[in-house]
């Protein structure tokens, strides 16, 4: 019973000393760039996910983001405080190199450990969130299977305290840069900033 136990420890002390990378590469293929992202699009809704915004970063139409959630991801994140809800924004990338067309994707597990942190780590909450990550990547290996892991690694550990430098404020501590008397009139400011 004993060495059964030492395993299983030895097992756990194991995984939560994984590294974990923020991303993943999907695929190459050659292509057409919208056809690409029509399949994704498909592929997630197909998956139970809903696309919330497209986005073209630069403004460059050889680069697209597709920003995907779920009502069951949505439900979770908004059971942490404060800011758990960022983590129900995922996140697809495709990239046009001269025809040959790059996906990538924002690890959900990466993403649910950084936002969520302790409290995404609990009991069912963290089983349900495994799920998400699972159908998320189920449904990108329709597009591909590739599935390298790139962009750095950090433990579990140190993902649920990340900082991106010293000096920078911790995820808790948040900058407040302005009030406003309602949530309307914030997002109006702001997107009319954007403009």
């Amino acid at each position: 019973m004993k060495k059964i136990t030492l395993i299983l420890t030895l097992a756990m002390a194991a995984i939560s000393l994984q590294a974990i990378s923020p991303y993943y590469l999907i695929t190459d293929v050659d292509g057409d760039i919208n056809s690409v992202e029509a399949s994704i699009e498909s592929a997630l809704e197909a998956n139970g996910f809903s696309i919330i915004g497209k986005y073209n970063p630069m403004e460059d139409d050889s680069k697209r983001v597709i920003v995907y959630t779920s009502d069951p991801l949505e439900t979770l994140c908004g059971k942490v405080a404060d800011r758990g809800m960022l983590a129900a924004a995922l996140k697809i990338a495709i990239w046009d190199r001269d025809g040959k067309i790059r996906v990538t994707m924002l690890n959900p597990e990466s993403l649910f450990l950084a936002y969520l942190r302790e409290e995404g780590d609990q009991g069912t909450l963290k089983s349900a969130l495994q799920q998400i990550n699972e159908t998320a990547i189920a449904a990108m290996k329709t597009i591909g299977t590739t599935m390298k892991p790139f962009g750095g690694d950090l433990e579990a550990k140190k993902l649920k305290a990340y900082k991106y430098m010293m000096g920078m404020p911790k995820f808790e501590d948040p900058v407040e840069l302005k009030e406003f008397s309602s949530f309307e009139k914030g997002v109006s400011t702001i997107q009319g900033n954007l403009m």
